[in-house]
């Protein structure tokens, strides 16, 4: 392959290639800051700089840090401010397409109306921890089902928990109905 460093200046063109060794190195010999300043007709559109340490990429306040010691990648902003629950990853029309992980998914605990686990268009519907040891699902902003530290289930108890180990409490007498069917013709029902 070719070797060497070669500048095409009518055609903008940088090029750097080697056999065996790195073919460019970027060193800031000062404090922490921009490596790399990428341009579109001369306005920035994103650096690649080092905080700490650590190699940061990315435009304005969005970015990410590749932080070696801890063996993360953190949302980070501009001067590499913390951007806590401030970064999406992909968006509700450019989704990435599957999540792979070895680990624990660590999520907020979410809320009634916004379930830490909803989605996209109804985004009131889904599953959350509704208090310690505690997950409940919710459908259109209202609890429907409750499952307690003791594996006790409630359906349309709400947010108190569920003194059995299924717990069903209607709003009113005429809305109260148990069905258990086999679909068979057999089954039974109850009316309370």
């Amino acid at each position: 392959g070719v070797k060497g460093f070669r500048v095409d200046g009518a055609n903008g063109i940088v090029q750097a290639a080697a056999s065996s060794n790195t073919p460019a190195i970027f060193n800031r010999t000062t404090s922490d800051g921009d490596i790399v300043s990428l341009r579109k007709d001369g306005t920035l559109v994103g650096t690649i700089a080092t905080y700490g340490g650590d190699l940061t990429i990315g435009t304005g306040d969005t970015r990410l840090r590749f932080e070696d010691s801890l063996d993360a990648i953190t949302p980070r902003g501009s001067g590499d401010a913390a951007r806590d629950g401030g970064i999406d990853l992909g968006l509700s029309n450019v989704r990435f397409k599957d999540l792979y992980l070895s680990g624990q998914a660590l999520i907020a605990h979410g809320a009634l109306s916004a379930p830490s686990y909803s989605f996209i268009g109804d985004t009131n519907t889904g599953m959350w921890r509704a208090t310690t040891d505690t997950l409940a699902f919710s459908t259109g902003g209202t609890e429907r089902i409750r499952i307690d530290s003791s594996g006790h289930v409630g359906i349309g108890t709400g947010s108190i928990s569920p003194m059995h180990l299924l717990d069903v409490d209607g709003v009113d007498d005429d809305s109260f109905r148990l069905r258990f069917s086999n679909y068979g013709g057999g089954g039974m029902r109850i009316i309370g």
